[in-house]
């Protein structure tokens, strides 16, 4: 960070005291006879002392006696030598005393008046501490309020006294000119509450528009993340027609995050399950359904589908019946987003009553385990049991011994990392070898993929959402533009969904991810870095694949509603999480569908084509997308051209749907 620096404490005490040694020698040296016994010693090691001052003893020349010879010349260069290592001494001693006392004022100083696209922190969380260590670690400028902080350690953190009043602390980051402000107190309420009244300050918001504004993160709890939508309009600001606030333009916001949706994102980012099986059903196993449990479900629901007429299969392995009650009491309609199967009993148990659990892998083959007991067992030793367990029904014929070669992901929640390959590719290398050996284990949730997936060191941390938003302005033409901290955060919750979501769609459409996932291991790739679609090519190449993926999209919408709690009402209303298009696709009213039809046609046109990551080139033996009757009126509908090609590939029948 270029900070101010001073000499440490020990470097100026050996340099003393070697300054002091090297004037004794020279003073023994020099007094010589004229002083003897234990009165020379003495005012020798009076004079030594005087080393480090700018004693005179040092600056007038030295006298001798007339009937003594005069000092030999070896004590003359020891005590010249002393003499201007004390002087270094001296001043490196006064240089710190004075860095010391005014350090902080000179690093407030240089923040005030030079940081910019920096992180302001606040909290003393273990998530702002390894936050901070991140930022540094990619070149970050940082500045760290705790309690009690002061500028001690020279760690590239500026670290501040967190006990001095929230608009002293903006003022001293310069926090409006920061890419990010993170609010990661042990107090959830005063977390929110101070972003809060950093959102409301009006000379924060004033300054903070002459750029693009920092992004506001809270991080809480997990408890506290699944009450977020409770402070859903009170973090955001309502602008007037004609209001300075209504440009269109990002903005500073507030978003809640937490550990485990952090970190269910960054796994699924890394290894995406569509990239683990192609064709079938997609099947998860979820051993433990804690906060990481359901954190997890709700990513696997609403970033990896790639088929809109097949739900996802999802199994859960917990001794607590409570903790799905509590799910479905907030998801009541869960049904309508994957096939479930809640069993309650621990991993042990499946050795006696595994017939439900036999039953569900037999109907759909797992496509990837997920080990997340941490909260109360350790999920590293249930993985290896589940290794077990599966190796011994294999061993007996109960299960297929070709269905078992997927990975099990164990959550080491702030400890080892992510493995450096993708999950597919480890698949592949272990295919040959035994069942135990074929369920490789990948451990997640260190706190590196935990800061990396949470978007907190992201230059705009909202990007691709904001385009997505963009899109959705552009469709509907009477919605007014509006800035990014006009939209509720039901809205931008969903169009971050929609963003995540656009690899699935990719995958789904004929392309391989591999060279993207590769480009940002071992962290998980940014959303705000999409993969490119290859020059030549584009997302949809025809009517078929555009509906299709359209429905896909549409699939991914509802499940992020259901999930939130909404239910499906004639009339729109998000307080009461009401929404009439919460239907199958060919329920929708038209103009929904021309939406989802356009919104797909402008993701293929210029969104991927120009996005800043690897190319994703044609998949071999990708799925062949096949053309519904009703789809070609639906593309009419929506001022879309129809290809040639696309009327050889319309089936005409259900059972022809079927077998294809």
């Amino acid at each position: 960070m270029g900070k101010v620096r001073d000499v440490p404490i020990g470097v100026l005490v050996g340099l003393g005291i070697f300054a002091i040694l090297l004037a004794l020698a020279g003073w023994l040296v020099v007094l010589g006879p004229q002083e003897t016994g234990l009165g020379r010693v003495e005012e020798a090691l009076y004079r030594a002392i005087s080393v480090n001052t700018l004693s005179e003893i040092y600056s007038r020349p030295i006298s001798v006696q007339a009937d003594n010879p005069p000092p030999p010349a070896y004590g003359i260069v020891l005590l010249m030598t002393a003499r201007w290592v004390g002087v270094v001494v001296f001043f490196l001693t006064l240089a710190t005393v004075v860095l010391r006392l005014f350090s902080q004022n000179l690093l407030t100083w240089r923040a005030r008046t030079r940081f910019s696209h920096h992180i302001v922190i606040i909290g003393d969380r273990e998530f702002a501490r390894r936050t901070a260590e991140e930022a540094v670690h990619k070149g970050l400028e940082v500045v760290h309020f705790t309690p009690g902080g002061q500028e001690l350690v020279r760690d590239g953190i500026l670290t501040l006294d967190s006990d001095m009043g929230l608009s002293e602390m903006l003022r001293l980051s310069a926090a409006h000119r920061a890419r990010s402000v993170v609010f990661a107190l042990e107090d959830n309420a005063e977390s929110a509450s101070l972003a809060r009244q950093v959102f409301d300050m009006p000379g924060f918001s004033a300054a903070a528009e002459r750029a693009l504004g920092p992004h506001l993160f809270v991080f809480v709890d997990d408890d506290w993340f699944e009450h977020r939508e409770e402070l859903n309009y009170a973090f955001h600001k309502l602008g007037d027609v004609g209001d300075v606030a209504n440009d269109g333009r990002p903005d500073s916001v507030v978003e809640i995050i937490s550990e485990s949706r952090c970190a269910a994102r960054a796994v699924l980012g890394a290894h995406p399950l569509f990239t683990l099986q192609e064709g079938g059903l997609q099947h998860t196993l979820l051993v433990g359904f804690g906060a990481m449990g359901e954190a997890l479900l709700t990513e696997i629901c609403e970033t990896q589908r790639v088929d809109p007429d097949r739900r996802q299969h999802i199994t859960v392995i917990d001794p607590d019946p409570a903790s799905w009650e509590r799910f479905e009491r907030r998801c009541p309609y869960w049904r309508s987003v994957f096939d479930g199967e809640f069993l309650p009993r621990r991993l042990d148990g499946l050795g006696e009553d595994v017939g439900p659990f036999l039953d569900r892998l037999r109907a759909a083959p797992l496509t990837a385990a997920f080990v997340a007991t941490g909260e109360r067992e350790n999920s590293t030793m249930n993985a290896a049991r589940l290794k077990q367990i599966l190796d011994k029904h294999a061993d007996e014929g109960r299960l297929p011994e070709r269905d078992l070669c997927f990975p099990i992901f164990t959550c080491e929640r702030g400890g080892a990392g992510g493995a450096a390959l993708p999950a597919h590719r480890q698949v592949e290398a272990l295919a040959g070898g035994s069942v135990m050996e074929r369920l490789a284990i990948i451990p997640f949730g260190s706190w590196r993929e935990v800061v990396s997936a949470s978007r907190v060191l992201e230059e705009k941390p909202d990007s691709a959402a904001f385009l997505i938003h963009s899109v959705h302005n552009a469709l509907y033409s009477d919605d007014k533009p509006t800035n990014w901290s006009c939209v509720p955060e039901v809205n931008r919750y969903s169009s971050r969904s929609a963003a995540n979501f656009v690899p699935a769609l990719i995958h789904a459409a004929g392309y391989d991810l591999g060279a993207w996932l590769a480009e940002s291991a071992p962290e998980p790739p940014s959303v705000n870095h999409l993969p490119r679609i290859a020059p030549g090519h584009v997302l949809a190449e025809g009517a078929s694949e555009l509906v299709y993926l359209a429905r896909l999209e549409h699939a991914r919408w509802c499940a992020e509603r259901w999930l939130r709690g909404f239910r499906f009402d004639t009339v729109k209303d998000k307080e009461r999480k009401r929404h009439p298009d919460l239907v199958a696709f060919e329920a929708l009213p038209d103009r929904a569908r021309t939406y989802n039809i356009r919104y797909i046609a402008e993701l293929s046109s210029w969104l991927l084509p120009q996005a800043g990551g690897a190319l994703a080139g044609p998949r071999k033996g990708a799925r062949r997308i096949i053309m519904r009757p009703s789809d070609m009126g639906r593309m009419a509908a929506a001022d879309l051209p129809v290809r040639d090609h696309d009327a050889d590939r319309v089936i005409d029948t259900e059972k022809d749907m079927e077998d294809a």
